[in-house]
């Protein structure tokens, strides 16, 4: 497991000096001069150790277990170099360093969110990066980063430009996705009607009509469907066991959501099972053995961090009855862009864990419980931000499984 926290001992900045040393020498020294090469060489270990040791209030490290395997450096005290605008109220962080072997684990990314949770005070955040180092570029564009016109030319390290990227930090992140998320749900839902033929809501989501036929013959059914939306899957169930002693709890942050789901629920008479609850999923409390059934589809990936996920998870785990089924639908490895321009854009989801990383966290929560369904797919497709369109590329998490 991955942990983010200040290097503390001297083993641990022993182990961000060796980070620095070697993701400098395997990956930034393609970009270097020909003489800092020959001083990298030389000093670069004992630089690397005297910077390490030098910061550690400034530095959070990501460790696998005991071992050190990424860093960041930040500082709340941003200095400009000569002839370069001053930012006022603003922050610096540098030095996003994952070890080569532990790239594409989402490292990078929670280093830098927690990074920027302890910069949350500053208007601007700033950061410089070389000019063709393409992949941290792409990288910080997903975080709202932009090229704000600023370079400067480093002969003595560098052979090229470095360049100066902002991020807008007065509205935090969490706020930014949320508001930009409501915005884009309120279009939907008040566009869409739940089952129309050509709307996205036209049917429920394929893995819950499967798992439907789980529960035949049951006398008693309760359901929590988390982000549930304008019931395009409780409406369904709720339907489908109407002849039954069966309820259901719907949670969504959207009053909107909510209003749609029991005006639908109404037109369908199936009212009298949904109980809507406007609220965030972080706040929702799950109690104990409470369900036989949880679904969360498309909304864990909006909870507000890795950490309130990983609890939400443990939570609807203990919340399950026996033989009870849970059904996890999450988007992965999100990139987002401007349909019109391709323009990376910052995904707009709270958690945004690679795919495996999803998945192996899912098996370690559910370990001991059969896996009903275990998937992981590529999908594509447009949603609406402000006065454009967004083009989502995601892999899709699918997981089912049954508590024994």
């Amino acid at each position: 497991m991955i942990t983010i926290s200040q290097p503390k001992t001297s083993k641990d900045l022993e182990g961000v000096a060796e980070v620095a040393f070697r993701v400098d020498g395997e990956t930034m020294s393609r970009f270097w001069t020909d003489q800092y090469a020959d001083t990298f060489r030389l000093q670069g270990r004992e630089n690397a150790r005297a910077a390490a040791f030098a910061f550690p209030e400034h530095t959070l490290a990501a460790k696998d277990g005991e071992k050190v395997v990424g860093m960041i450096v930040f500082s709340e005290a941003y200095a400009n170099f000569e002839g370069e605008p001053l930012i006022p109220d603003s922050a610096i962080v540098n030095n996003v360093y994952v070890l080569p072997e532990y790239r594409g684990r989402g490292i990078g990314r929670l280093l830098l969110d927690a990074a920027l949770e302890r910069l949350q005070t500053y208007s601007t955040i700033v950061l410089y990066v070389y000019e063709d180092n393409l992949d941290a570029k792409d990288f910080y564009r997903h975080y709202g980063f932009r090229f704000d016109g600023i370079s400067f030319l480093d002969g003595e390290v560098y052979r090229g430009y470095f360049q100066r990227m902002t991020l807008d930090n007065s509205a935090s992140r969490l706020a930014r996705i949320r508001d930009n998320e409501k915005k884009s749900h309120t279009v939907l839902y008040t566009s869409e009607k739940l089952y129309d033929s050509g709307s996205w809501l036209h049917k429920p989501v394929k893995t819950v009509q499967e798992l439907a036929d789980h529960f035949a013959g049951h006398q008693d059914l309760r359901v929590l469907d988390l982000g549930c939306g304008v019931g395009r899957n409780s409406i369904y169930l709720a339907e489908r066991f109407r002849d039954i002693s069966c309820a259901f709890d719907c949670v969504d942050l959207l009053d909107v959501a909510i209003e749609r789901l029991m005006n639908n629920a109404r037109e369908r008479d199936v009212s009298q099972f949904i109980n809507g609850i406007v609220g965030s999923i972080e706040e929702y409390e799950i109690r104990p053995a409470s369900y036989d059934l949880i679904l969360a589809v498309s909304a864990l990936e909006h909870v507000e961090s890795e950490a309130v996920f990983r609890k939400k998870l443990a939570e609807i785990r203990a919340g399950i009855r026996e033989k009870g089924i849970v059904c996890l639908i999450i988007n992965s490895d999100t990139r987002e862009s401007r349909a019109d321009t391709e323009e990376l854009l910052e995904a707009q989801f709270e958690v945004n864990l690679p795919s495996d990383a999803v998945t192996e966290i899912l098996s370690d929560t559910f370990r001991g419980w059969e896996v009903l369904k275990s998937t992981v797919i590529h999908q594509e497709y447009d949603i609406p931000r402000d006065n454009f369109m967004s083009r989502l590329h995601t892999h899709v998490v699918t997981f089912a499984a049954r508590k024994l």
